[in-house]
């Protein structure tokens, strides 16, 4: 189910991630795509680097909404191997609520 995000807000987006064994781990970086449609109407992709925060196993990035037309918004988040990333979510870009 796709969680709502306003279109023009900042998103704090936030991952745990876990090894193979389920323990929590703390990857140094990973990478988090998103796929849209942007304003203009083509598909677009924007990548960024997820930076550890001080709780034990997560990482977060912020991504700006407005780049993107409303819709749905897909996440994938890859980590370095050893390390398990959380399912790819997805967000759901609205005018208002």
């Amino acid at each position: 189910m796709p969680f709502i995000v306003r279109q023009g807000n900042a998103v704090e987006l936030i991952a745990a991630f876990s090894d193979a064994r389920g323990n929590v781990t703390t990857p140094p970086s990973a990478q988090l795509v998103i796929t849209y449609t942007a304003t203009n109407g083509s598909t677009a992709s924007q990548s960024l680097t997820m930076l550890p925060l001080s709780l034990h196993g997560y990482l977060t990035a912020t991504w700006n909404s407005s780049v993107a037309a409303l819709g749905l918004a897909i996440m994938n988040i890859v980590a370095p191997t050893g390390s398990l990333a959380p399912p790819d979510p997805i967000m759901r870009i609205c005018q208002g609520f």
